[in-house]
């Protein structure tokens, strides 16, 4: 789990790159699936601001190559979901014996 992140050692510069391919992700998404309520969605905010961060801590300050490297977590994030929402299914299997 990601650690709470101080921006105190981050420069300008890096920061406004973090803000600038937020930005550029979180459109994307929602030009992508206009349909589902992105605005409501915090813990996705929340996993793609700390992989921002992360990316930065570890040198990557180009906005465009951060947003390159998190478009990615809509798609991870969404398969969790589709796994999370499935119902587990109870199968019972039925012997086809004839009995005589």
């Amino acid at each position: 789990m990601t650690a709470p992140h101080s921006s105190n050692y981050l420069g300008e510069q890096t920061l406004c790159a973090i803000e600038k391919a937020m930005t550029n992700v979180w459109t994307s998404l929602q030009t992508c699936d206009p349909s589902f309520d992105w605005l409501k969605n915090g813990e996705l905010r929340t996993l793609l601001a700390n992989r921002l961060m992360d990316l930065a801590e570890a040198g990557v300050t180009d906005a465009e190559e951060l947003s390159r490297r998190t478009r990615h977590i809509s798609t991870l994030y969404r398969a969790k979901q589709r796994l999370l929402s499935r119902e587990p299914r109870l199968e019972i299997a039925h012997s086809t014996k004839a009995i005589g």
